[in-house]
């Protein structure tokens, strides 16, 4: 996918949103001896990023329902 500067915001607040969850998943394993949970970090990740673009954005009309099955689809939409 060809992206334009708006664009290329997106990716890189998704991509920080996606390590700051991996980062505290992991203080979590290290300083409260939680166990590694893969489906949580996945089921987080879709969560904050979904929140993120929700209050980054008042034109977002895709739900977290959408942004699950579909999360490109709801990208592009904010792109245009």
């Amino acid at each position: 996918m060809k992206l334009n500067h708006k664009g290329n915001m997106i990716w890189c607040e998704v991509w920080i949103t996606l390590i700051w969850g991996l980062w505290k998943h992991m203080n979590d394993v290290v300083f409260r001896k939680a166990n590694v949970d893969a489906g949580e970090i996945f089921c987080m990740a879709q969560l904050r990023v979904s929140v993120l673009l929700k209050c980054k954005s008042s034109h977002m009309n895709c739900s977290y329902s959408d942004w699950c099955l579909c999360p490109i689809h709801c990208i592009r939409m904010l792109i245009k």
